[in-house]
């Protein structure tokens, strides 16, 4: 028998799972993606230090 029936989980079960998980990993990265990749932007571009800078303000 296979491993997966004598556990009682049916393998359409274990596929559906596997979906889900995989699903919610990529749905989870993709903002985290985001608000690195424009964290990095604006502090390459300068706009981080214009912001933070004391006295400064921008146009």
């Amino acid at each position: 028998m296979d491993d997966a029936t004598t556990a009682g989980v049916e393998p359409s079960g274990l596929k559906t799972r596997a979906l889900l998980v995989s699903v919610f990993t990529i749905a989870t990265c993709g903002p985290i993606y985001e608000l690195l990749a424009g964290t990095i932007a604006s502090y390459l571009s300068g706009l981080a230090q214009l912001r933070t800078a004391p006295g400064r303000t921008v146009r």
